[in-house]
């Protein structure tokens, strides 16, 4: 629900002696939020339990990670909701993942999705770490192990969608792009139509601020001035293509400028001419008819204007000879090219080729 919330939590709260009086000190000391990941305790109705007195003592919201699992015989979720209306904290809860409700069918699904949204608890999904990590109890038919976002929110349910680690072991892939996290969401939930796919958008963008209760978010006059240029002409179109960022404000500063992308024409085909293996070093001829090395081959798949952008950027450099056949109907080829030219202490050619 906030940055700022409490994660002392991972590692338990009932069978960690001290964590208790840490995270109470954490909030003592400013921490705006906090936070439950019942899994990790022995005892987890405890752990959620007295995580809503925490947050009743100190006037705060919760955010909690349960409920992941292939499958959904035993749901925390419910004590969440019980809890919330219990103490009136509707509005002011959330939970991730819940990846447990994947296994659920459809009817049973609808039944959580309506508790949900009457006691007030939003649904966070981490699409990228719940693919990950999901599915492993299995070698073959694997469940995609992610919640159907959209049949939530059609119940009246607060959802988002969001990145919950970046390059570490529950998710070692992704960029901070949470565009790329809705796209993902969509396709692995097979949500295609414009109006999924609008209701997805809005996750990333008014319900993930209705679920946070920013009060001033929004493109209106008076809000704050934090902007995020997409190269698109709309939301459905940006989240299709997960199109690229051209410009961010930040409190009306710029913080990011991305060029547009420019297409060139391909022009004729280029080749490598004699390349030296150092600066400096004389120019040696390799026969054309010689077998290229492996490791300065095209990669496969690359299409001829990528690769044909990529010998025009090493034509800028001075230690690679550069040469225009006037040709266009055959493949590019790299006709000079030093024996020993990936051996220690050359300059490596695959290297060059991934500029």
């Amino acid at each position: 629900m906030h940055p700022g919330a409490l994660r002392l939590r991972d590692q338990g709260l009932t069978n960690n002696p001290g964590t208790d009086e840490l995270m109470v000190a954490a909030r003592k000391g400013g921490v705006p939020c906090v936070g439950a990941a019942p899994y990790y305790d022995t005892d987890r109705p405890g752990q959620i339990r007295r995580v809503f007195e925490m947050a009743r003592e100190f006037d705060v919201d919760i955010d909690m990670h349960l409920d992941s699992g292939a499958s959904a015989e035993e749901l925390d979720t419910l004590l969440v909701c019980d809890l919330t209306e219990k103490y009136g904290w509707g509005g002011r809860v959330a939970i991730g993942h819940v990846s447990k409700l994947a296994s659920m069918r459809p009817p049973d699904i609808d039944k959580v999705a309506r508790r949900l949204a009457d006691s007030g608890v939003a649904l966070t999904v981490l699409t990228a770490t719940d693919l990950y990590l999901g599915g492993r109890h299995t070698d073959h038919n694997v469940p995609r192990n992610v919640v159907d976002l959209n049949r939530l929110a059609e119940h009246g349910v607060v959802c988002s969608v969001a990145s919950n680690n970046i390059l570490n072991p529950f998710t070692p892939f992704g960029d901070g792009q949470l565009l790329r996290q809705a796209n993902m969401q969509a396709i692995v939930t097979q949500r295609g139509n414009d109006d999924e796919v609008c209701a997805l958008w809005d996750m990333t963008t008014t319900q993930a601020a209705k679920l946070m209760r920013l009060k001033d978010y929004g493109a209106t006059v008076g809000a704050p001035a934090d902007l995020v240029m997409l190269d698109a002409p709309d939301p459905v179109t940006a989240l299709r293509t997960v199109a690229p960022v051209l410009a961010a404000f930040k409190r009306g500063r710029r913080t990011v400028t991305r060029e547009p992308v420019r297409l060139h024409s391909c022009g004729p085909n280029l080749h490598l001419g004699a390349v030296p293996s150092r600066p400096g070093d004389d120019k040696r001829h390799v026969p054309t008819e010689m077998p290229i090395h492996s490791s300065v081959q095209p990669e496969p798949g690359l299409h001829r204007p990528e690769l044909t952008r990529r010998l025009r950027r090493l034509e800028r450099s001075p230690h690679l000879g550069i040469e225009c056949s006037g040709r266009t109907d055959n493949p590019v080829r790299l006709e000079h090219v030093p024996p020993d030219w990936n051996q220690s202490g050359g300059r490596s050619c695959s290297r060059i080729f991934r500029v």
